[in-house]
């Protein structure tokens, strides 16, 4: 699923479940849940229109977004539109298009999170470039109250003439996932290789059509690990078991039945 340009985004399943998609002319939206606390919020990944005679249908569907939206939520991406001069490298911004974009952010009470990092987050690809501030994240109240922490940072253009955004929301993890340890001894299981080609198989029909190679090659990896640490577990139980089981034997063998088992 994608809106009309370039722009995209992922989910971290082990920590956000999707419960819902959504999707306009413009955006791309899903309703999340944290998997730990039950949170539910809106994330809306948009991308604005280059030509500008189409930036009042775009402000006005993302107003109506923010109208019908129950949920906290955030929006960002990018805008293509600036909030103030100094958004231009240039100084240069066309002001109708600014008091539009600050009306849009004020009347669905909006807040911008705060960017770290870059002071542009475009370029243009001139000799001569011109640099901006297009892409931005922006937070309901609601959903800053619950991420009081959150902080945005700009990361090094690679293969685009955009920062990509890192936002952090803040929190403390409720808990560490333990380390995935490969361990030598599985390969003397038996039937593990077939394990391994049957678990990569149904991984690759699992993959929707189209999705990249690099995702579909993590989400594959990423099975693989859920399933064989399951399957260590349950392994490492047997062998526990089976000590547990000799234990009462071996208590049993005194040094004296080893002395007359030498002398013997």
């Amino acid at each position: 699923m994608s809106t009309r340009g370039d722009s995209g985004g992922g989910v971290k399943d082990d920590i956000l479940k999707v419960e819902n998609w959504d999707k306009g002319e413009f955006y791309v939206g899903a309703t999340l849940r944290n998997r730990v606390n039950n949170f539910r919020w809106n994330l809306y990944v948009i991308y604005g229109p280059a030509q500008h005679a189409s930036s009042p249908c775009f402000l006005s569907e993302l107003s109506l977004l923010g109208e019908n939206s129950v949920l906290p939520y955030i929006i960002g991406g990018d805008f293509n539109l600036v909030r103030s001069q100094e958004d231009q490298s240039s100084g240069v911004a066309n002001k109708k298009l600014m008091d539009a974009f600050n009306n849009y952010i004020e009347q669905c009470d909006l807040r911008e999170i705060r960017r770290g990092g870059a002071k542009y987050t475009w370029t243009g690809s001139q000799q001569n470039p011109t640099r901006s501030n297009i892409d931005r994240i922006l937070m309901t109240t609601s959903w800053k109250q619950h991420f009081p922490l959150c902080n945005l940072t700009t990361l090094t253009i690679v293969g685009s003439n955009h920062c990509p955004l890192l936002l952090d929301t803040g929190e403390v993890p409720a808990y560490k996932k333990k380390q995935f340890y490969f361990e030598k001894q599985w390969l003397k299981q038996d039937g593990f290789s077939q394990r391994l080609k049957d678990k990569w198989k149904e991984g690759q029909n699992r993959c929707p059509e189209g999705a990249y190679s690099l995702d579909k090659w993590h989400g594959l990896l990423r099975l693989l690990r859920q399933n064989l640490r399951g399957w260590g577990d349950n392994i490492r139980g047997d062998s526990e078991g089976r000590k547990n089981s000799y234990r009462p034997k071996l208590n049993c063998w005194t040094p004296s039945h080893k002395m007359a088992g030498l002398v013997r």
